[in-house]
C-alpha cells in the first residue's frame, strides 16, 4: 500500500480542518491535534471508504499517533490482500 502516510495525514487535516498543522507519524491525536470522538469517527469511516476496510471499534479505540492509524490500514490491507488470494 502505497504513500500511506499521505493518505492518512490527507484524511486527518480534513478532519481537523487545518492544512498548517504539522503532522507526522509520531503525531499524537488527543495530545497534539486535540481529537475528540467525532474527530475519530470521522478519521475512522473517512479511511474505511478510501481503503475499502472495516475498522473495529477496539481498533480505532487503540489509536493514539498517527503511527497506530498507518498500522491498522497496513494491517487491514494486508489482511485483505491475503484473503482474496484464497
Amino acid at each position: 500500500m502505497p504513500d500511506v502516510f499521505g493518505k492518512v495525514k490527507a484524511v486527518i487535516v480534513e478532519v481537523i480542518g487545518d492544512s498548517r498543522r504539522n503532522i507526522t507519524p509520531e503525531t499524537r491525536l488527543l495530545d497534539d491535534l486535540d481529537f475528540d470522538d467525532l474527530d475519530f469517527i470521522d478519521v475512522c469511516v473517512d479511511l474505511e471508504e478510501q481503503f475499502f476496510m472495516d475498522v473495529t471499534d477496539a481498533e480505532m479505540e487503540s489509536w493514539r499517533t498517527v503511527q497506530d492509524i498507518m498500522n491498522t490500514c497496513i494491517r487491514l490491507d494486508n489482511n485483505r490482500v491475503h484473503t482474496n488470494k484464497k
